[in-house]
């Protein structure tokens, strides 16, 4: 992974130097203390540190390139493979006329128009080392893109889909104490080992999945509306997710319990799905109203494991006046969704934990320099909940200091419930140029 990373950057600076790139960037050290323990040799301390390199060359005002670099090292990890991680999310050349941009490289999509949960936001994968702060990937894609005075389209085509990045085999953001999924219809608990590894085995991916995705959206703006439809036929976020474990059978009615005795491997499968959706967003003086709703329906077998879906969810935000040098804004959202099957509570349920879920989000600045957020997210059905503040201070143009405070609790057998242990604090440090 080193000689990649390395690689990596040995490509990226050659462009900056090949195309002249004007370049940016940022150098950050983060720090994150888990105080409770869990099952397993997983890590109570990470110490991680992250690169930004950002560049861009204007060929003409009408064609230009864009790169972006992360690279993320955190050499104390348990699990090996969150070690080290790099990516270009952005390595796109531009191209510019009057009603038309086409874009062809790697690059981070954004649709939808929620926050927090946005069942719309399918395009890239995903890095789940921590899935509530989960990462796009760059997508390798080439896009087109018609504007007119009220209407937009947007044309996207991936010729090689990317697989999302679970968390290793060491992580605390894979169950601990207990697994519960499905088999053939029938609901399965299996009890954890106090000290265990879990490992992983990719399967060919379902209907050729990662190959030839694709999608479109279709964008109305007339005064202070905006209406959107979505397509998009491609890779799951998810892959589908076995355990293979050997145990005994302690309870079989109603659900089937078992005492597992060794390690856990999962057999991950990618597979296709089909996403239909729309939304709206209505500007009101300083209130915007938001909405979107999304039908999901995995392809082949895929169906019959994990079923469809339809997901909706409807947002209140408001900015508020509260001064010259002061800023706050506030965001109530709700969400709901219904599934045809049941699910499980390993790292493919978090998007189960918006079923029924309401979210509240303050953020304030003051003066350009302090930033305090604060988000939650409540599950009505397992009453589960998770709280996220952080406070930012910017020392000057170039050095600013981050604490971060995460609280998590809920049911065990709940998708975030599962992860209670899991609270955690923070502090980081970044240095911009």
């Amino acid at each position: 992974m080193l000689r990649k990373i390395g690689i990596c950057i040995w490509i990226f600076l050659s462009s900056f130097s090949a195309l002249s790139l004007d370049l940016s960037g940022s150098v950050a050290v983060r720090d994150v203390n888990y105080p409770l323990p869990t099952n397993g040799p997983v890590n109570s301390n990470l110490t991680q540190s992250e690169i930004h390199l950002i560049g861009e060359h204007e060929f003409s005002p009408d064609s230009q390139f864009k790169a972006h670099f992360i690279g993320v090292f955190d050499p104390s990890n348990n699990s090996t493979n969150e070690q080290w991680y790099a990516d270009a999310p952005e390595f796109l050349w531009i191209r510019k006329s009057s009603n038309w941009i086409l874009k062809v490289g790697t690059d981070v999509i954004s649709w939808g128009v929620t926050d927090g949960d946005n069942p719309l936001d399918i395009v890239n994968s995903k890095v789940y080392f921590d899935p509530i702060h989960a990462q796009k990937i760059g997508a390798g894609s080439v896009q087109l893109n018609f504007s007119g005075d009220e209407n937009q389209l947007d044309l996207i085509f991936i010729p090689w889909a990317r697989s999302a990045i679970l968390p290793g085999g060491n992580s605390r953001w894979l169950p601990r104490q207990i697994y519960t999924g499905q088999s053939g219809g029938q609901p399965y608990l299996l009890i954890l080992p106090n000290s265990f590894s879990y490992s992983s085995t990719t399967i060919g991916a379902q209907s050729q999945a990662d190959q030839n995705n694709w999608g479109a959206r279709w964008q109305f703006h007339h005064d202070n509306w905006e209406l959107a439809t979505y397509f998009f036929d491609g890779l799951a976020p998810f892959p589908l997710i076995t355990p293979s474990v050997s145990g005994t059978e302690v309870s079989f009615f109603p659900v089937q319990v078992f005492q597992i005795n060794s390690a856990v491997n999962l057999q991950l499968q990618d597979y296709r799905q089909q996403v239909t959706g729309v939304s709206f967003v209505k500007s009101q003086n300083s209130w915007q109203f938001k909405g979107e709703s999304a039908y999901t329906n995995p392809l082949g077998n895929a169906y019959t494991l994990k079923g469809a879906v339809l997901e909706s969810v409807l947002a209140i935000e408001k900015n508020w006046n509260v001064g010259e040098s002061r800023n706050l804004i506030t965001i109530l959202q709700y969400a709901y969704a219904q599934h045809s099957l049941s699910g499980s509570n390993d790292i493919s349920s978090f998007s189960r934990f918006f079923d029924n879920n309401w979210m509240g989000i303050v953020r304030g600045t003051y003066r350009d320099t302090e930033t305090f957020t604060a988000f939650y997210s409540s599950d009505q059905l397992s009453f589960a909940w998770f709280a996220d503040l952080s406070y930012e201070h910017k020392w000057n143009d170039s050095l600013k200091t981050k604490i971060e405070v995460m609280v998590i609790d809920g049911p065990l057998s709940s998708p975030i419930g599962a992860f209670a242990a899991n609270k955690s604090g923070a502090a980081s440090l970044e240095y911009s140029f």
